[in-house]
């Protein structure tokens, strides 16, 4: 191929990856509620989502909950003396969900949603402007 015909079939693959894109998934729940006691593991998604960095480990106490790396590795403690070399958590027992796979979902789910309305807002600023 030349390297016409490559930059070309390059193209060409980008924009079957972005077509691919266009789809709707499902939302998820998480589906790890916090425990009464003691601690569940699992994933979390945060609200200020990008590609992969928004889906971490974590887990949740009845009162408090830790993200990151570490967060598994504090649920397994098997004292409480040995939990606290890990800090203080975050006021508050999340819902997890009990697998990446599901995290992944989604935290697709929720982007989706949330280009969904400033894709909105655009449509609504280009029709204003048509009117006037």
């Amino acid at each position: 191929m030349t390297k016409k015909e490559q930059a070309e079939m390059e193209a060409l693959r980008r924009d079957l990856r972005i077509a691919r894109a266009w789809r709707r998934t499902e939302p998820v729940a998480p589906d790890v509620p916090p425990p009464d006691r003691g601690a569940s593991k699992g994933w979390y998604v945060f609200a200020y989502l990008k590609a992969n960095s928004g889906v971490v480990k974590a887990m949740s106490e009845s009162h408090s909950h830790f993200t990151g790396e570490k967060a598994w590795e504090r649920a397994d403690a098997k004292t409480w003396e040995e939990s606290q070399r890990f800090g203080s958590g975050t006021q508050g027992g999340l819902r997890l969900y009990s697998s990446k796979l599901l995290a992944l979902k989604a935290a697709r789910a929720k982007l989706e949603a949330d280009m969904a309305m400033e894709l909105a807002a655009i449509d609504e600023l280009i029709e204003r402007e048509q009117s006037s």
